[in-house]
């Protein structure tokens, strides 16, 4: 299961729920050691989640292109790391580290 969150004050959220089977935790946390981007145990599984805050004066539910973000998760299972590189520019952007 995979969530999203957005709402009207600027918070966006992705979860993504991973087998920890599946997904190398080590690496995983590696590549996202900071607060806007981080990677946590939870049972069984991995969650890699991303939040972010900012001010935006247009209504965006969401609608459109967050689902779009679900074939990440695919993309993860498969050994692609890309969408983290992004992940860690957030939290370096941020000042996380």
């Amino acid at each position: 299961m995979d969530l999203h969150y957005v709402a009207n004050w600027g918070t966006r959220e992705l979860y993504l729920r991973l087998p920890l089977e599946l997904a190398d935790y080590k690496v995983l946390k590696a590549v996202l050691p900071g607060e806007a981007a981080q990677v946590r145990k939870s049972g069984n599984s991995v969650i890699v989640a991303f939040e972010n805050q900012f001010e935006d004066d247009d209504w965006d539910d969401g609608t459109g292109w967050m689902g779009s973000l679900m074939s990440l998760r695919s993309d993860l299972l498969r050994g692609d790391l890309r969408c983290l590189y992004l992940g860690w520019l957030l939290c370096a952007q941020n000042g996380s580290f």
